[in-house]
């Protein structure tokens, strides 16, 4: 019900996949790409990295608050103050929700963080090697 209806139309698939550069990067290697190109593939991987970790942060910062929520709710049930109480568990339902959202989100499950090393440990031990062979001695 929730899921996005997906074309059928077997060029519109043959391009999405031609297009999704880690997995060319997984079947071929890195060998098959360009300097240019994978110093520029290599930028994307550190710039997801970089959001995975952002993320990450801000799931475990809201997930933290979730126990101050929790917190403050026994708090104000051990006080008698509704009205604190009723902020308390809101809070409490509000952050666990978003802490959920951002770790099963689709964002979060695009690449895992193995995956995204693996593909950076490509890039650039094949951009070393291309480093080492352009004073005309092979060092594999």
């Amino acid at each position: 019900m929730f899921r996005r209806k997906h074309s059928t139309d077997p060029f519109e698939r043959l391009e999405r996949e031609a297009n999704d550069e880690f997995r060319l990067l997984d079947e071929l290697g890195p060998e098959h790409f360009g300097s240019e190109h994978l110093l520029e593939f290599r930028g994307k991987v550190l710039q997801e990295i970089t959001l995975q970790e952002k993320r990450l942060r801000l799931a475990m910062l809201v997930g933290g608050t979730t126990a101050g929520w929790f917190l403050l709710s026994v708090l104000s049930r051990y006080f008698k103050l509704q009205w604190l109480l009723v902020l308390g568990s809101v809070g409490v339902i509000a952050s666990t929700a978003f802490f959920f959202y951002l770790v099963f989100s689709p964002a979060a499950r695009k690449r895992t963080r193995g995956a995204l090393l693996h593909d950076l440990y490509l890039i650039e031990s094949e951009l070393r090697r291309r480093a080492r062979t352009r004073g005309g001695v092979v060092e594999l």
